[in-house]
């Protein structure tokens, strides 16, 4: 990983950390009971692996759940960790080769090598 990489990733990793350890925080607070408590860290820490795509790919919850999804900070910030993560060993391997549905349909795969030539020679 190149040392941008590096760099964003720290701040991502403090931005999540800080921002679920702050909403959780404000729960707890709230919580007079200690077995209240372990229960709720329980819960939290299995829904924080589906809210993040750690258990199940996002897109296999149905349509209401990834909408509901789409307001806790945890499931961005795991996002763009993947994106960041992703983005150097993805162009290494497939370079410049365009979206295999570019097209609105999946391509061939002569097709793509076909693409892939024209543009890498």
């Amino acid at each position: 990983m190149s040392p941008q990489t590096n760099i964003q990733m720290i701040g991502l990793i403090i931005a999540n950390t800080f921002s679920a350890t702050s909403i959780l925080f404000a729960v707890a607070m709230l919580m007079k009971n200690v077995s209240l408590y372990s229960t709720f860290t329980g819960i939290m820490s299995a829904l924080a692996g589906f809210v993040t795509g750690a258990f199940l790919p996002i897109g296999m919850f149905p349509a209401n759940i990834q909408k509901v999804f789409a307001f806790i900070p945890t499931h961005h910030g795991a996002t763009m960790m993947r994106e960041v993560m992703t983005k150097e060993p993805l162009a290494a391997t497939f370079g410049s080769v365009a979206y295999q549905t570019v097209k609105g349909t999946f391509m061939t795969a002569q097709e793509i090598v076909d693409i892939y030539t024209a543009e890498n020679g």
